[in-house]
């Protein structure tokens, strides 16, 4: 018997590593059509080739960085060390940390609704457009470290509660800190999911004992080691003791998204402070609001905002490219398809649990890309209903013909399944080549011209981080300011070049509509040459102060 049961075993991890693979070459075609890196994704990597080159944790020129969490940019800077270009430094940690995805997620699937269901939630986790395809898209590339970070933690859990032993209980912690550490809401899971095994063990009434004591403050000792560093590094760039260096931002630009009024959020972070000499998203004075004062000061506007919030949060989960109808209908077969026990309630309750700090962006705002926690939950869910509905099929085949064989049954039943798959892989390349169509090319264009123009060190001020990025030159942000200030500003930075768009300028800086016109540009720059493609974007040189 240990011997068929090791073949058993061993044929399985064959066949789900067949299924890592097999994600990491559906992520890696996807990788293969062409795009734009930009917004997020683009400012990981200048932090990363700042970090590859010695010259500190900085994604602004000369400024230390505190929005970024350390993760994807120390990732990426070991690939950057390595020779791996850029733009494929961030696919590669989502093709493979997107890959190994399907290992917590079977082993979630397998523990609670048994083996089949754990391969069938792997092969939806390896090929589900969300989650293989749309972080090209997405332009932050934290999605899938995130999710292996999270999820992982949440199977360690599992583990400590069902085991009990002190591994288990250590991994938690390691886990959720390095979910901190790609995203600051992995706090909140972490947060959230603590508090569940707690209830766990008041419940079973083992909470009062001093070994379970032990082994949750070793989790919480685990998860404070892993992100000291960086909250220390926090604490000494800023002064503050703080876990994020986005809050204080966060709550200026909360009513922009709710609103959904770009120029209003461009306003929030690109303003100069009250001393004129920089803008928000680098100034200390992005540190004097708290959640509490802003809560108080407008209760109304602060409910208003969260009732917005959950709208959206609905709108984003069911009405755009997160969960498919048919993926929603069979999550709902897969939790109510079969009657739960006493043991299935606890591990529902933990998949439940951990779609709590989900809330947590109704503080602030809400945008598809940050409900991503909610994909594997459903994604299990569909995979137990697909489980259900091949038995289904089974049985209403063999109650009409009660002579069915085996391997036409297995056929039937996988059907469901295969029809899944196949629509995942249709509708996933068609989209994401519609969406990079829409990436704006001329940033990249500018970008490598000034790459192959501009003297080594000069500065470009620009509102977008991918010219930067692909002209590999320093860059600061370009305020959103007079032309006057906009000039002090540059010049205060020894700035050389002034990128701008046409989207930009129509949409966000209306004051800068002189711009648009080489002809009619202000005597302090000189018109160098426009790009076209999504956007019109034009590089002027700033003539040196007199």
């Amino acid at each position: 018997m240990s011997h068929v049961s090791l073949t058993e075993t061993t044929k399985d991890r064959i066949v789900l590593w067949s299924m890592v693979v097999t994600a990491a070459l559906i992520r890696l075609a996807y990788a293969l059509i062409p795009r734009v890196v930009r917004w997020d994704e683009a400012s990981h990597l200048l932090v990363a080739r700042s970090l590859a080159r010695g010259l500190g944790y900085s994604e602004t020129f000369g400024t230390p960085d505190v929005h970024l969490p350390p993760v994807v940019p120390f990732l990426s800077a070991g690939l950057l060390k390595l020779g791996v270009t850029p733009d494929w430094t961030t696919a590669t940690i989502h093709i493979v940390t997107g890959a190994l995805l399907c290992l917590p997620i079977y082993s979630l699937g397998r523990a609670i609704y048994g083996r089949r269901v754990g391969f069938i939630a792997a092969g939806l986790v390896a090929v589900y457009p969300a989650l293989a395809a749309w972080p090209f898209l997405w332009s932050t590339m934290t999605e899938s470290p995130f999710l292996l970070f999270t999820f992982s933690g949440v199977w360690a859990i599992r583990q400590a509660l069902h085991s009990g032993r002190w591994r288990w209980h250590m991994l938690i912690g390691v886990f959720f800190g390095l979910a901190y550490l790609t995203r600051p809401e992995g706090l909140t899971y972490f947060a959230v999911l603590v508090l569940f095994m707690v209830l766990w063990h008041l419940v079973q009434r083992t909470f009062w004992r001093g070994i379970t004591i032990a082994k949750l403050a070793l989790t919480v000792i685990a998860c404070l080691a892993v992100m000291s560093p960086y909250v220390i590094y926090l604490h000494n760039a800023t002064g503050h003791w703080i876990l994020s260096g986005k809050v204080g931002l966060v709550l200026d630009i909360a009513p922009a998204y709710v609103a959904h009024d770009q120029a209003a959020h461009d306003l929030a972070v690109s303003r100069l402070d009250s001393t004129g000499t920089e803008i928000m998203w680098a100034s200390p004075e992005r540190f004097d609001k708290s959640l509490s004062q802003y809560v108080l000061v407008n209760p109304a506007r602060f409910f208003y905002q969260v009732r917005q919030n959950m709208a959206e949060t609905w709108r984003a989960l069911f009405h755009q490219d997160l969960f498919s109808p048919w993926i929603v209908a069979l999550a709902g077969l897969g939790i109510f398809g079969r009657p739960w026990d006493r043991r299935r309630r606890w591990d529902e309750g933990l998949l439940w649990a951990a779609l709590l700090p989900l809330a947590s962006f109704w503080i602030f705002f809400v945008i598809d890309r940050f409900l991503v926690g909610a994909l594997p939950l459903g994604l299990l869910w569909a995979a137990a209903g697909l489980d259900y509905l091949g038995g289904w099929v089974v049985r209403t085949l063999r109650t009409a013909r009660p002579r069915l064989g085996a391997p036409t049954a297995s056929l039937a039943a996988a059907v469901p399944l295969a029809a899944t798959l196949a629509c995942c892989l249709w509708v996933a390349p068609y989209q994401l080549w519609a969406g990079t169509r829409l990436m704006p090319w001329s940033h990249l264009a500018a970008g490598q011209w000034l790459a192959a123009t501009a003297e080594t060190d000069a500065v470009i001020m620009t509102r977008h981080t991918e010219v930067g990025l692909y002209a590999d030159r320093p860059s600061i942000p370009s305020p959103n300011a007079s032309w006057e200030q906009i000039l002090a500003y540059g010049h205060a930075r020894a700035a050389r070049y002034l990128v701008v768009d046409d989207w930009e300028i129509n949409n966000l800086r209306p004051q800068l509509e002189a711009l648009l016109d080489p002809a009619h540009a202000p005597p302090e720059i000189e018109y160098l040459r426009s790009f076209t493609g999504g956007t019109t974007t034009l590089v002027y040189r700033i003539r040196l102060e007199r």
